[in-house]
């Protein structure tokens, strides 16, 4: 866990008033890493970013569900990620592209939904295909930082913390204040 990010939180505890549930708050706090849209017109192909083409792997298909090419939703190069990666639990090379069902028809409560979204990884050193962009979305740059996240309301840890009263409203306004915008993600 990043001590200096765990010291910040711990500081954050009294302004809403969890000092006195410091030890169960903070040993439920995960290191994470925010995604964030950042400024730049998307076009390189090399970073992580949302939306756009991607250069898949030799003989590697574009993903398609109910024959349909799927949407390229965001594309992680890893190497960005592992160098903020505190837990050592990332690849520190190759892409992760995450597709999803073109026409966005799916949630993926239904067991019938399976195959409308993929995830593929690729090898940095992995000869790939040119550049392919089936122009479902945009593409845009991500900016990743490191932070300390806290679980949501709807987990289960949530459910069975104990908190109590007015706790629960405070933990909340703690968890929210820590995001900053709609712009951002955390993996």
């Amino acid at each position: 866990m990043d001590e200096i990010r765990i010291h910040t939180l711990r500081r954050e505890l009294p302004k809403f008033g969890l000092e006195h549930r410091a030890e169960l708050i903070l040993g439920a706090a995960r290191n994470a890493i925010r995604l964030r849209v950042s400024d730049g017109d998307g076009k390189g192909v090399d970073g992580s970013r949302l939306g756009g083409g991607a250069a898949l792997p030799k003989g590697m298909q574009w993903p398609t569900w109910k024959e349909r090419p799927q949407a390229l939703l965001a594309q992680i190069v890893l190497a960005e990620a592992a160098a903020l990666d505190s837990d050592c639990v990332l690849p520190t090379s190759g892409r992760l592209l995450f597709f999803y069902d073109s026409e966005q028809e799916t949630w993926g409560f239904d067991p019938a939904d399976r195959g409308s979204w993929s995830v593929a990884f690729v090898e940095t050193d992995q000869p790939t295909e040119p550049f392919v962009d089936p122009g479902f979305f945009r593409s845009v740059p991500l900016s990743l930082k490191a932070e300390i996240d806290l679980p949501p309301w709807e987990s289960l840890w949530f459910e069975s913390c104990g908190l109590e009263g007015d706790e629960v409203d405070r933990y909340i306004d703690l968890a929210c204040s820590r995001k900053t915008g709609p712009s951002d993600m955390r993996v």
